[in-house]
């Protein structure tokens, strides 16, 4: 359930159309954080305008924390329950105070709105599921509240370096991987990306998910 009160609309209780979880990090870590990006898709809702019947408004948004670095302390193991218990709690009136240098994340509804206050918990279920529960509001005055079940996709590393991203079999960058996160349960593999001339490669390792009961 996503429920998404937009500026000057009422409140809508939402269906979730996507929910996952990624975490990804840089060789070698900056500060000794890694970065959590959950990514929570609605399903749209057609609403008329409040001022011209004739015309509607799409309502879908999308909760994303682009900007969430979290501690590699936080991590409660190498395994898919990593992630379980973790908590933020973001306040954009003593945000340096919370550990933050930016806002951690948005809500996308047709523009960006940077969360002006913002919690979220995880709880690991099974399988690299977990039990999300976000709530908070935007720059906008958007506000959100969402309970639903979010699923750790992937987990990647990569290296700082130009040069070296440019190269597979990066060894200082797999050993960091396998350092954090159980190389046997996760299977990384390096993958190219981008442009030929361009290309960078990633040590990317999915989770095998048990399947919804």
């Amino acid at each position: 359930m996503f429920k998404f009160t937009p500026e000057d609309l009422p409140a809508q209780q939402l269906a979730v159309e996507l929910a996952e979880i990624e975490i990804y990090a840089f060789s070698p870590l900056h500060e000794g954080k890694i970065s959590l990006y959950v990514n929570i898709k609605a399903e749209g809702v057609e609403l008329p305008d409040p001022e011209d019947p004739d015309f509607s408004h799409t309502v879908k948004p999308r909760f994303y924390t682009e900007w969430l670095d979290i501690p590699v302390a936080a991590l409660r193991s190498k395994s898919l329950d990593c992630l379980d218990g973790y908590q933020m709690q973001y306040d954009q009136d003593s945000q340096e105070e919370l550990g933050f240098d930016q806002p951690p994340g948005a809500i996308y509804d047709r523009m960006h709105a940077v969360f002006t206050h913002a919690e979220m918990t995880l709880s690991h279920i099974e399988g690299g599921r977990y039990k999300l529960h976000a709530h908070g509001e935007t720059e906008f005055g958007w506000r959100f509240n969402i309970q639903t079940e979010a699923v750790l996709r992937k987990i990647s590393f990569r290296a700082q370096d130009d040069e070296e991203m440019a190269q597979p079999d990066n060894e200082r960058v797999s050993k960091l991987f396998g350092e954090y996160f159980d190389v046997s349960l996760f299977k990384p593999i390096w993958e190219k990306h981008g442009p030929e001339h361009l290309s960078w490669y990633t040590y990317e390792g999915r989770a095998n998910h048990k399947p919804s009961r």
